[in-house]
């Protein structure tokens, strides 16, 4: 069992921000494509993917081609999303 109060606030966030992906798209339960999707909005996780020679806009779209969105891209940049909006 996970114990919250022990996670980083930016944990807690890309934990959060996986949660609204997931209802955004209304999938019942996440997946590693959603985990991967939350990582873009995260500047860390982002500067990591573009060292290790990932383009952005091509994983961004791959993810969204994987998790079956019929959404051509999230309505709201995940950085700016909070846990109280239910869209991205």
């Amino acid at each position: 069992m996970i114990d919250y109060d022990r996670l980083t606030p930016e944990m807690n966030e890309t934990l959060n921000r996986i949660d609204r992906i997931r209802r955004y798209m209304n999938h019942e339960w996440f997946a590693p494509e959603h985990l991967l999707y939350s990582l873009l909005a995260d500047s860390v996780a982002q500067a990591t993917f573009v060292e290790a020679g990932v383009e952005i806009d091509v994983l961004e779209q791959r993810l969204l081609y994987l998790v079956g969105s019929k959404h051509k891209a999230l309505s709201m940049p995940l950085a700016d999303a909070d846990d109280t909006n239910d869209g991205i």
